[in-house]
């Protein structure tokens, strides 16, 4: 069996409360999103999981737009730096 030193401990408890840290605050912005209750849940229970319940959000999830579907642009505005700005 592997034998854990205390410095090894220290890292792991470092580790994992780092990691409830974030899963606060991911759970505070995801209740203020305008998300399905379903979404919502889904991603409060994924946020519960030490570890990899933040890295999982934070690499995964994508909040609803604010705008409705038929008001979003197709094409994402660039500028082309024409200089007619007036």
């Amino acid at each position: 069996m592997l034998e854990m030193t205390s410095d090894t401990k220290v890292l792991l408890w470092t580790i994992c409360g780092v990691s409830w840290i974030i899963s606060i605050a991911c759970v505070k912005f995801l209740l203020r999103t305008n998300d399905t209750f379903i979404g919502t849940l889904f991603w409060l229970v994924v946020l519960l999981i030490p570890i990899l319940g933040p890295l999982f959000y934070l690499g995964f999830y994508n909040p609803p737009s604010i705008r409705p579907v038929d008001q979003q642009a197709d094409h994402e505005w660039t500028d082309h730096g024409s200089g007619n700005d007036f």
